[in-house]
């Protein structure tokens, strides 16, 4: 007898996850590498990235369920960055909220702090179980192969980088509801090249 027929929705989720694993793998070899990844910071425009990826991937979530938004107190928001990786991050934690609201709601906010440029990004999935906040904290042990659907773990320790090559910092918040995660990017010195 031959295997049953995945639906194709199953198999597109399956097509972006695998896509998803093999440039996170990638990305994680070339930050390995001896020349590692050297960030190419421009002047750049975070409001408007953060823009241009939520409107890129709202239509996505919208399909599974989950309304995502972008408030920003400011129409543009000049920091020294990479392009490249700031939406890379994005994405990423957009994805991981994405997944824990399930069908709910995710909202990613930008407001200025004196020098510093913080990105939020919130969602209205349940409160995590004491194992689940453990492992978003700790490396697993190579014998810890992840269940369908948990990913491989990798995206968070890739935030981490990407942050980290910034000079910024990452924090994750909670209280009552799901944690929040907070970005910090410095918003100078700016770099003498203009894109």
């Amino acid at each position: 007898a031959s295997p049953p027929e995945m639906p194709r929705t199953a198999l597109i989720k399956s097509f972006h996850q695998m896509f998803r694993l093999v440039r996170n793998l990638e990305y994680m070899q070339e930050s390995a590498s001896s020349e590692g990844i050297t960030p190419q910071i421009i002047p750049m425009d975070l409001d408007a990235l953060c823009r241009q990826t939520v409107s890129g991937a709202y239509s996505l979530l919208q399909k599974a369920g989950v309304t995502l938004e972008y408030e920003s107190v400011s129409n543009g928001l000049i920091i020294p960055g990479d392009p490249e990786l700031l939406q890379r991050l994005l994405l990423g934690l957009i994805s991981n909220s994405a997944l824990a609201a399930r069908e709910g709601r995710t909202v990613l906010t930008l407001r200025r702090q004196g020098e510093r440029a913080l990105l939020t990004l919130s969602d209205s999935g349940p409160l995590p179980s004491p194992q689940q906040l453990a492992a978003l904290f700790q490396q697993g042990t190579a014998e810890e192969i992840p269940l369908p659907g948990q990913g491989a773990g990798l995206g968070l320790s890739i935030a981490r980088h990407i942050v980290s090559l910034h000079r910024g910092s990452m924090l994750v918040e909670w209280g009552q509801s799901a944690p929040s995660t907070v970005i910090s990017l410095p918003t100078g010195p700016l770099p003498s090249r203009v894109a």
